[in-house]
C-alpha cells in the first residue's frame, strides 16, 4: 500500500512538466488575444474556454497513456470500477494541473511570474499532500494545505 501511495505521488508530480510547459505558448499568444478582444472579435472568457475545452483531446491522450504504462505497473485491481475511477481521477488531475498553468499564464504579467508561481503551487502542493509529512505532523495553522490538496 505504502508503494501504491508513492507510485501515485510521483505520477501527479510528472504532471508539472507539461505545466511548466504550457505557459510559454500561452504568453507568446497575449498580443493576439488583446488585439483580437479590442477589436470585438471574441472576449477573454471565451478564448478562455475554448482553450479549456481544446485541451480536453490532449489530456484524454495522456491520461490514457499514462494509465496503461503505470496502472499495471505498479499492481492496482484490475476490475472495471477501480479502473475507470483512476482513469477519472487521473484525466482530472491532468485538467486541473494544466487549467492551473493556463490561469497563472493569464494572471502574471511575464513568462517568469508565471513559472514562478506554478512552482510555488507545485512546491506547497508536494510538501502539503500528506505523503512527505503527515497531516498529524504538520504545524498549527497549516492543516488547511493538506485538505486543499486532496
Amino acid at each position: 500500500a505504502v508503494f501504491s501511495i508513492g507510485a501515485i505521488f510521483f505520477l501527479i508530480f510528472t504532471l508539472v512538466i507539461p505545466m511548466q510547459a504550457s505557459v510559454v505558448p500561452l504568453i507568446e499568444d497575449r498580443a493576439v488575444l488583446f488585439r483580437e478582444n479590442m477589436s470585438g472579435m471574441y472576449s477573454r472568457f471565451s478564448y478562455g474556454v475554448g482553450l479549456l475545452l481544446s485541451d480536453i483531446p490532449y489530456h484524454i491522450l495522456n491520461t490514457f497513456l499514462m494509465w496503461v504504462f503505470f496502472y499495471f505497473l505498479v499492481g492496482f485491481k484490475r476490475d472495471g470500477s477501480s479502473m475507470g475511477y483512476f482513469l477519472l481521477m487521473l484525466f482530472l488531475a491532468n485538467f486541473v494541473i494544466m487549467s492551473i498553468s493556463q490561469l497563472f499564464a493569464f494572471v502574471a504579467p511575464n513568462e517568469e511570474s508565471s513559472n514562478g508561481l506554478s512552482g510555488l503551487s507545485v512546491l506547497l502542493s508536494v510538501i502539503l499532500m500528506g505523503f512527505l509529512i503527515t497531516v498529524n505532523s504538520m504545524p498549527d495553522g497549516w492543516e488547511w494545505g493538506y485538505w486543499a490538496n486532496l
